[in-house]
């Protein structure tokens, strides 16, 4: 696996070890269903060259979101999906 791909599985699996919903969740009731659909399809379908871009599309929207609501985020992480982003194969 590209070391890209490998660190964009290892952001999202960050991500997912947060707390679903807080007492006002972060995320618009869209993004927030499709953030719950990629924690179960990660489980089952590994990040791979077909699904990198559309699932770093999403982890970039869910680190906005995040970040916008004065939650920590990584120094690295806009780096490493901006890459993923640039660099699709």
């Amino acid at each position: 696996m590209p070391h890209h791909l490998f660190t964009l599985l290892a952001l999202v699996a960050a991500l997912v070890g947060l707390p679903a919903f807080a007492a006002e969740d972060y995320l618009p009731a869209d993004l927030r269903s499709r953030v719950e659909q990629l924690k179960v399809d990660r489980l089952n379908i590994p990040t791979n060259q077909t699904n990198a871009k559309a699932r770093a599309e999403l982890t970039w929207q869910w680190v906005n979101a995040f970040a916008l609501d004065n939650r920590y985020v990584p120094v690295n992480a806009t780096q490493v999906i901006a890459f993923v982003l640039a660099n699709p194969s």
